[in-house]
Order: C-alpha cells, then sequence, then structure tokens
C-alpha cells in the first residue's frame, strides 16, 4: 500500500482504513477517508458500514471538540 508523508493508513484484521490529507490552501485542508475490505466482501453480510465507522466516527468528534 502507497504511504506518502501526507497520508497514514490503519490495518485491521477485517479492513484497511486510508486516509489522506491534501492542502488547499494556507487555512483548508482536504481529508479523505476511505475503508477498504475485502473484494469479495458482501455489504450486510461481511460488513455492516455502522460497524466499521463507529469508533473513527466517535474519536474525530472526541477529536474536534479538543482541537
Amino acid at each position: 500500500m502507497l504511504s506518502l508523508p501526507n497520508s497514514w493508513n490503519h490495518l485491521l484484521s477485517d479492513h484497511i482504513i486510508a486516509f489522506r490529507v491534501l492542502p488547499l490552501g494556507p487555512q483548508e485542508t482536504a481529508v479523505t477517508t476511505k475503508w477498504l475490505v475485502h473484494k469479495d466482501a458482501v455489504e450486510g453480510i461481511d460488513y455492516q458500514i455502522d460497524d466499521l465507522t463507529r469508533v473513527w466516527a466517535a474519536t474525530n468528534d472526541q477529536d474536534r471538540k479538543l482541537a
């Protein structure tokens, strides 16, 4: 997996989360987050979107409040 200075990845047992941070200007940054599952995985059977994103959403909400 490609890793650049402005990206990072979390590898877990059943999915990967890839982040990319792209500066748009002195006061603006675009952050792209992708959740990757096995190519044969079926949504609703092999994984649930809410289960994959729950912890990420909660910790990011906490980070926004602290920052």
